[in-house]
């Protein structure tokens, strides 16, 4: 079982500025989740592996929408095998950001319910959309 270390950076109220960034260590099986009003970025790894997640809007209900890059020229990896790789890690990802952060998610009306959007990122105009049920569904 791989270890979750949370990092609040800010305590951002409003779910449609609160930002998280999960990254992992190979060697230690780590994974850190920072929630902020921004990605961190600092705390991206040169060979792309983060994901990203924010809250959005769609027709008055909140989704939980997640981006995957696929794209790395210092990947071992195709962009097309990056994407079976975050495919396959995707339920570990999502029960990561829920519950790093469910404290939050649980107090504000509307979270549990949303759906989760993914969008594994070949480039900015080039994605693959996947919907992966509820947030309850990962906690």
């Amino acid at each position: 079982m791989h270890k979750l270390t949370v990092n609040l950076r800010e305590d951002i109220k409003d779910p449609l500025k609160r930002k998280y960034t999960l990254t992992h260590s190979d060697e230690s099986g780590m994974r850190f989740l920072f929630i902020g009003s921004e990605y961190a970025e600092d705390e991206y790894d040169e060979l792309r592996d983060e994901v990203i997640a924010h809250w959005d809007l769609f027709d008055n209900k909140y989704a939980l929408r997640v981006f995957c890059p696929l794209a790395c020229e210092k990947s071992k990896y195709s962009p097309d095998e990056r994407l079976n790789i975050f495919k396959r890690h995707m339920p570990m990802v999502l029960k990561a950001i829920i519950g790093g952060d469910l404290e939050y998610i649980t107090s504000i009306n509307g979270l549990i319910q949303a759906e989760n959007h993914i969008y594994y990122c070949y480039d900015k105009d080039n994605k693959v959309f996947e919907s992966m049920g509820k947030v309850e569904d990962y906690i």
